[in-house]
C-alpha cells in the first residue's frame, strides 16, 4: 500500500496518510511524523520519541507472515532488542499496535540508508576493508 491509498475500517473508509501521519502509538510514547519507506516485510516511518526528549526514531510496521503467530514474532522482536554490534541496527522498543493487530520495532533513525550507503561507496569506487565487512 502506497501513501494516499485508502482502506476500509470498521466505521467506514479512511486515507492512509491522514490515518499514518500525526498516529499516535503505544499509550502516546511515540508520533508518526511521515513515511520513509516500504518494503516487503513491512513500513517504515519516521516518528518522535516523546518519552526521550522528541528524539527522533525508526517506526518498522511489520507485516504479519500468515505462519507465525504474534507471539514468536515478539520473541523474535525481544532477541533484536538484545543485539548490541556495530553492524546491526540498534533497537529501541518492540509492542504490537493492537488497532491493526500489528508487530511494530523501533529502531534507531539513520537519514541514510543502506542502498545509498552501499550506492556512494560503488560510486566512489572504495572497496570495503577487511575490518568493516
Amino acid at each position: 500500500m502506497k501513501l494516499g491509498h485508502t482502506i476500509a475500517v470498521r466505521h467506514g473508509l479512511i486515507n492512509i496518510k491522514s490515518a499514518m501521519t500525526g498516529e499516535v502509538l503505544e499509550h502516546g510514547r511515540y508520533k508518526i511524523l511521515e513515511e520513509i519507506g516500504e518494503g516487503e516485510f513491512g513500513r517504515v516511518f519516521k516518528a518522535l520519541d516523546t518519552q526521550e526528549e522528541n528524539k527522533v526514531v525508526a517506526i518498522k510496521k511489520l507485516k504479519m507472515i500468515q505462519d507465525q503467530s504474534s507471539l514468536q514474532i515478539m520473541k523474535e522482536l525481544a532477541i533484536m532488542r538484545d543485539l548490541d554490534h556495530p553492524n546491526v541496527m540498534r533497537s529501541i522498543d518492540f509492542f504490537m499496535d493492537h488497532k491493526l493487530n500489528t508487530p511494530v520495532l523501533v529502531m534507531d533513525f539513520y537519514e541514510l540508508t543502506l542502498s545509498k550507503y552501499l550506492k556512494g561507496r560503488y560510486d566512489a569506487q572504495l572497496a570495503f576493508s577487511a575490518k568493516e565487512l
